[in-house]
């Protein structure tokens, strides 16, 4: 899904909410995980990105000073222009 400015801060579940149920099971599922604590962050490829685009969703868990659940911070990167920089 297209990211916008304005969906900064937003719930993921949100953000992803025109997936479709298959979809929105993973989405699920790293809320779940990053929520749990059973990791502190899921990292993903997105498989239909377009040619010369290797984008990357990378999700942390964030906490409060108190140790207590914050929320996840999701990162997406296109990872394609440094790996051409670093094969040259």
């Amino acid at each position: 899904a297209k990211r916008v400015p304005p969906q900064s801060g937003s719930r993921m579940s949100t953000v992803h909410g025109s997936l479709p149920p298959a979809r929105m099971k993973n989405v699920e599922w790293v809320i779940g995980t990053l929520r749990n604590g059973n990791q502190e962050y899921v990292r993903t490829i997105v498989p239909s990105s377009p040619a010369g685009v290797i984008n990357t969703h990378n999700y942390q868990a964030m906490y409060y000073p108190d140790g207590s659940y914050a929320g996840i911070n999701e990162i997406v990167f296109n990872f394609q222009p440094w790996l051409d920089w670093y094969l040259k």
